[in-house]
């Protein structure tokens, strides 16, 4: 299960569910059983976590770290080598695989709708230094972006920043602003994907989130997902 704050999701079924629906079966799953809600496992394919380490463990059997690959938000790689933990600073960061390294952007956007305009001239005014602010430059310099980047360990789309010390010192503590920066030269813009893909991100994201809560099954939600994308293309 996993540990929100306020509930539990029975992660379980979720994952049953997906293997039925998938063509590709594994072999074998490892479960880690947690106090909160235990799950039943699967004969001949699940194995408890805890009884193959206790297993492994008294038959001094040891097995070297193998390094993976994974695609992590920026902030989680910051988190995870800036963390308190035996691994704090093993996560390196590398180049998306492919001879061309492409990617999407993905950042955080503001944007002013038609409320603002109706309300005049100086709504908008205010409400477009309120934008600029947040995701541009004030007074010549990108403040609240910046700050987002050095503490948090955000992204930005402001490719100068690269260039500021400050962010690239903090990027170098936990990453390596050159890689980053070579990186964010290949991206693309996501909305260049279909003109349609913010609004039908949006309706996937609370479809997964009701197969996550159990308000509706997987297969019930990747059907939605998938009614909507023909709606909105058609």
């Amino acid at each position: 299960c996993g540990v929100e704050p306020g509930r539990l999701v029975h992660y379980k079924p979720l994952l049953d569910e997906a293997i039925s629906l998938a063509v590709a079966k594994p072999e074998t799953c490892l479960i880690l059983q947690r106090p909160q809600r235990t799950c039943s496992l699967l004969s001949g394919r699940d194995h408890d976590w805890a009884d193959a380490r206790a297993k492994a463990i008294a038959a001094r059997k040891t097995a070297d770290c193998v390094p993976v690959a994974a695609v992590l938000a920026k902030y989680n790689l910051a988190e995870l080598n800036q963390g308190q933990h035996a691994q704090k600073g093993n996560f390196k960061m590398a180049l998306m695989p492919g001879s061309q390294h492409s990617t999407v952007g993905f950042v955080r956007f503001y944007s002013l709708t038609k409320a603002a305009v109706s309300h005049g001239d100086a709504a908008v005014k205010a409400s477009c230094n309120f934008l600029q602010y947040f995701g541009g430059k004030t007074d010549g310099q990108y403040k609240v972006v910046k700050r987002w980047a050095v503490e948090k360990g955000l992204g930005f789309a402001n490719l100068p920043l690269y260039d500021d010390s400050d962010v690239s010192k903090s990027i170098n503590a936990w990453g390596n602003v050159d890689l980053e920066r070579q990186q964010a030269k290949t991206a693309n813009v996501k909305e260049g994907l279909t003109r349609w893909w913010g609004t039908w991100d949006i309706y996937a994201r609370e479809q997964i989130d009701n197969a996550v809560s159990g308000s509706s099954t997987p297969s019930q939600a990747l059907q939605n997902m998938n009614s909507k994308w023909s709606q909105l293309k058609s």
